[in-house]
């Protein structure tokens, strides 16, 4: 009867957490938070763990917490856990994962169609640990996406080509253009295709995904991050956040 029961808690945990990955995003003031299957690489983390712990919890207390940046979430046959991260390392994605990434993040713009350059302003710059997401729909021919300064040097730009097969990585500081970075594990991009890249900014540079596959990572060339002051999109803009 004991393990009956404990079966049946089990399989009410896996549906909760079943349930949570139908929906794409999950609205919690003034912060949304995005899922993936997979776990969170970070650093300053705690762990909390009761049994019942749903992830709308886990997800309530990272949004009340200010430094809270993501969270894993997971279950088993006892109790459901919750790992939170004040900064970000990596995020290590897998289609096959049972535990659960939910990334918390504050929207910049959504749904913007400019033929100019869309410029989001960040209020308090960049820092190690921290995570810019950004949905850009591609153009036939370039679309960019650029970390700027408060003197607009190009801290970091990340340019598809969509009609060379290729995504550029470069920097302008003090004027000057360094050299362009090309290499990328394939190009399967086409022109009107939605594109999500996540850029996390880490201690050496800016480790760079894109759907989830990481692509590439770009050494700081500037390293005042939190002179940081703006993204810059040449494109469709989907969503950006930080």
């Amino acid at each position: 009867m004991q393990y009956r029961r404990m079966y049946l808690l089990y399989n009410l945990l896996v549906l909760l957490a079943t349930f949570s990955v139908i929906w794409a995003t999950c609205d919690v003031t003034p912060h949304n938070f995005r899922r993936w299957r997979g776990s969170v690489k970070g650093g300053d983390c705690q762990t909390l763990g009761t049994p019942g712990l749903t992830y709308l919890l886990c997800v309530e207390k990272c949004s009340k917490t200010p430094d809270c940046k993501a969270l894993t979430h997971a279950c088993n046959l006892l109790a459901c856990l919750c790992i939170y991260c004040n900064y970000v390392e990596d995020l290590l994605f897998s289609d096959n994962a049972v535990t659960f990434i939910y990334m918390k993040d504050k929207l910049l713009a959504q749904n913007m169609d400019s033929s100019n350059r869309v410029s989001l302003p960040l209020n308090e710059g960049l820092s190690v640990g921290q995570v810019i997401r950004a949905m850009l729909r591609l153009g036939s021919e370039f679309t960019g996406f650029l970390l700027v300064t408060s003197q607009e040097d190009f801290a970091l730009l990340i340019g598809f080509r969509v009609s060379f097969g290729e995504i550029v990585r470069n920097s302008k500081i003090g004027g000057q253009w360094g050299d362009e970075e090309f290499n990328i594990p394939h190009f399967n991009f086409t022109a009107g295709q939605e594109v999500e890249i996540i850029c996390i900014v880490q201690d050496r540079g800016y480790l760079v995904y894109i759907d989830t596959v990481q692509f590439f990572d770009f050494r700081h060339r500037y390293s005042d991050l939190s002179s940081i002051a703006y993204v810059w999109v040449e494109g469709i803009v989907v969503s950006v956040s930080v």
